[in-house]
């Protein structure tokens, strides 16, 4: 494995080794792996962990050619809301966010079909 990449999943809490990343050799790949799913972001509740999601994409993706950049997702996790990002190559994170924060993305991406799927419709004004 590369050995940036197999520290940067030691030291940083918002990565998870899952099974497959043994075979990752660089970013990019373990960007492909976290896209297609094969590499679950860990959520956390401040310093416990309370499950492990795939990254979305819904609010935004950004490719150049067929290379995949960064990109944005909110996904419902019960009675939450949680936001993943892939920020560069080989960084990908999931994190709780708050209902505020997510309908104000909603809205800046333009995704307002969201609305409906993360049951957000009550806090809109009419």
């Amino acid at each position: 494995m590369n050995t940036k990449l197999e520290n940067k999943i030691k030291e940083d809490s918002v990565l998870v080794e899952t099974s497959g990343i043994d075979e990752i050799l660089n970013e990019e790949e373990y960007t492909n792996a976290v896209v297609n799913g094969d590499i679950l972001l860990p959520v956390y509740d401040w310093n416990k962990m309370i499950a492990q999601v795939q990254w979305k994409g819904n609010l935004n993706t950004i490719y150049v050619g067929d290379n995949f950049v960064c990109g944005k997702g909110l996904l419902r996790l019960e009675n939450h809301i949680v936001l993943t990002e892939i920020l560069s190559p080989g960084f990908a994170q999931a994190h709780l966010t708050t209902k505020v924060h997510a309908i104000n993305l909603i809205a800046e991406y333009k995704q307002y079909h969201l609305f409906d799927e993360l049951n957000l419709n009550e806090y809109l004004i009419e």
